[in-house]
């Protein structure tokens, strides 16, 4: 009878702790404009998040108001004024992506440093106006959050100084140094794992996996949980509908999910991790399309929108969910995890401020975007809720569109 009783009790507090995992444990990480993103949803969202880490991205707010103030003065036009740089965009004082991009990829020891960017310190007042105005999540859920902060020694596009950046302004905010892993590694601008299909360690080009013989999806899960986790067979990679209210035209109508049998049954007693790509990683970019559009942008005066029936949908985002590595633990049914990997799409309202189809960490699509009311902050909050509650829903929507076709 006492093991019977033993037996119970050990089933009860068993099932008591699984079932208020899913709201409590979602973590998010993210990669290039993912990872800025992620640091917006971390920070804004703090409340549902329960840590974040950044794989060569970059720190909240970086961008500040600049892209949209600048495009207000000088017009769309001013996108296409001065001499073109590697990201597409060029580096006139006027131009928008000037201070909103080239200071925080290339220079980000200026960043978030006031309008002079003189000061050795960090200027974070806004982070007490957003807070008041109800705009962010009280920022002490955020001091309690979980931090990796991951760059490559030989990322060519984010300057290797943005790592020390991020863990500042952590610091500066008040989470306790413990909390927070800075790793620089080997590696580019690129997602680093132990695989032999990857690209070379420093390669920096679609899917930005590398063969690092570096297992950072592993890295990343087991500090946001404090946790070791078991690594398996990949889970199947199954593509998720997006197609919820609200979507902004800017995120795609699918994205990819994996997971365990168990959690697929029981959502509500599993953790989810979100995963953000970078730019140029959703499927919907086309490397041929893009480069001829950016030889265009020489050649035409006026700007003219491209021709979108040209563009081939490649799967940019469906080999980095099936390779990145972090399905490989959403397989195991003792680690109670669920991995969302949302996707933006590129459309003809890309062009010209965003074409290769990054998260909006810069304001490029509204003045809102580090925010709560930001489109894509609303977008993945909700889809985040949809997921938390019951993923069946969203995958069995996708399922019944695709069988329907376009």
């Amino acid at each position: 009878m006492k093991k019977l009783t033993r037996f119970f009790f050990v089933a009860l507090t068993t099932l008591t702790a699984y079932s208020s995992l899913s709201a409590a444990q979602t973590t998010v990480s993210g990669i290039s404009s993912g990872g800025f993103m992620a640091e917006q949803l971390a920070v804004s969202s703090s409340k549902r998040i329960k840590g974040v880490a950044t794989v060569a991205g970059g720190m909240y707010f970086c961008a500040q108001d600049h892209f949209q103030n600048r495009l207000a003065e000088y017009g769309e036009k001013s996108m296409l004024a001065g001499v073109p740089s590697p990201t597409g965009f060029s580096l006139t004082w006027m131009n928008p992506a000037y201070r909103a991009i080239e200071i925080c990829m290339h220079n980000p020891r200026l960043a978030l440093r006031g309008e002079l960017m003189g000061s050795k310190e960090l200027k974070l007042e806004f982070l007490t106006e957003f807070e008041k105005a109800g705009e962010i999540d009280p920022v002490s859920y955020y001091r309690e959050q979980r931090s990796l902060i991951f760059h490559g020694i030989a990322d060519t596009v984010i300057q290797s100084g943005m790592a020390k950046q991020i863990a500042d302004f952590k610091k500066t905010v008040g989470v306790p140094v413990d909390q927070i892993k800075v790793v620089e590694g080997r590696g580019g601008h690129t997602f680093p794992t132990d695989r032999k299909d990857g690209g070379g360690c420093a390669e920096e080009k679609v899917p930005y996996l590398g063969n690092c013989g570096v297992d950072l999806a592993g890295q990343i899960l087991e500090h946001l949980y404090s946790d070791k986790m078991k690594r398996g067979k990949a889970a199947t990679v199954q593509r998720i509908s997006q197609s919820i209210p609200g979507r902004p035209s800017s995120v795609a109508e699918y994205g990819y999910f994996a997971t365990s049998n168990f959690c697929l049954a029981n959502p509500r007693s599993c953790r989810l991790h979100v995963a953000l790509h970078g730019c140029k990683m959703s499927d919907s970019f086309d490397e041929e399309f893009q480069n001829e559009f950016e030889k265009s942008l020489q050649k035409t005066v006026p700007f003219e929108k491209p021709d979108m029936t040209k563009r081939t949908v490649r799967n940019g985002l469906k080999l980095f969910a099936e390779r990145a590595g972090f399905v490989e633990y959403a397989s195991v049914d003792t680690n109670r995890l669920m991995v969302l990997f949302p996707q933006t799409w590129i459309s003809e309202e890309n062009f010209p401020t965003n074409p290769k189809g990054c998260w909006d960490w810069f304001g490029w699509a509204d003045r809102n975007y580090a925010k709560k009311s930001g489109k894509e902050i609303q977008f993945l909050n909700a889809l985040i809720s949809e997921v938390e509650s019951d993923p069946r829903r969203l995958l069995k929507a996708y399922s019944e569109s695709s069988r329907r076709g376009p």
